[in-house]
């Protein structure tokens, strides 16, 4: 037991570091002997546990959308009017995106490996929320749901790519985002701005 335990701490100190090195030099211009020297683990530790650098990214990616899917889980359960909920949501994404490196490495490796996008955990709930805000008045008739919820995916996105020092605070940047484009959206426009 006390050597499965074990294991398991290495390999999430191997993740966590790897999430730091790719973080700051992108997975190509990061090495595994970098990855042992952020873990202060040995390249035996890491080649136990992950037989490639793919691996390893691949394990840091999972992490993070692990996070993610968590996070949507939570308001995917809640009650609270769509529109609240989807402001609520966006802005723990955004927090995510600033203080969670896990979540921010993996969004960086799932746009420079080409894997599966961050969106697809998180894009399913905006959309039922989006059509749910439509079908219950929260929404301007004039802004189609599939805009709105287009509108969403690109402040994510945006939020996700932009450099190191924006994505700081990237809380604040969505938050001011967000109650300009509610503006546009929204048929009451004091229900869903965020606290």
């Amino acid at each position: 037991m006390a050597k499965r335990v074990k294991a398991l701490r290495t390999r999430a100190l191997l993740v966590e570091a790897a999430a730091s090195a790719f973080s700051g030099d992108g997975f190509h211009g990061t090495s595994l002997a970098q990855v042992v020297e952020k873990s202060g683990m040995t390249m035996g530790a890491l080649t136990y546990h992950f037989a490639s650098k793919d691996d390893l990214a691949d394990a840091v990616e999972e992490e993070g959308a692990e996070v993610t899917r968590s996070t949507v889980r939570v308001f995917a359960a809640q009650t609270t009017p769509p529109l609240t909920r989807l402001a609520d949501l966006l802005l723990e994404l955004a927090r995510l995106l600033e203080e969670d490196p896990l979540v921010r490495c993996a969004v960086r490796l799932s746009r420079e490996r080409s894997t599966a996008p961050w969106s697809r955990i998180w894009l399913p709930l905006v959309t039922t929320l989006v059509d749910d805000a439509c079908k219950q008045g929260q929404v301007r008739a004039a802004a189609r749901p599939d805009d709105v919820t287009e509108l969403i995916r690109l402040l994510l996105h945006g939020t996700a790519l932009g450099p190191d020092t924006q994505r700081q605070d990237a809380l604040t940047r969505l938050r001011g985002a967000w109650q300009v484009a509610l503006g546009g959206i929204t048929a009451e426009p004091e229900a869903a701005v965020p606290a």
